[in-house]
């Protein structure tokens, strides 16, 4: 049972690392393309907007992952109690 339990809370921790990954990880993109074509604001801003959306995408994926694995432990904790 507590396995379960740890493996779920990684699941729910790997939500909060997908976003930060992915905006802080696209902004330091933004600005090396800036700094190499001297285009200051420019590319940083357009990739951390490609990185808020990647991370909402992922996001929205890793939480109906989750939502399907509760709802097929749903599925099993009432079969059993038949």
């Amino acid at each position: 049972m507590k396995e379960k339990n740890y493996l779920f809370l990684s699941r729910l921790s790997s939500i909060g690392f997908t976003i930060v990954i992915c905006v802080v990880g696209s902004f330091f993109v933004g600005l090396f393309i800036d700094k190499y074509l001297k285009t200051s604001p420019l590319f940083m801003i357009l990739c951390m907007l490609a990185g808020i959306i990647a991370a909402g995408y992922s996001v929205i994926r890793l939480a109906n992952k989750i939502q399907k694995e509760l709802d097929a432990k749903d599925d099993r904790n009432l079969q059993g109690s038949r």
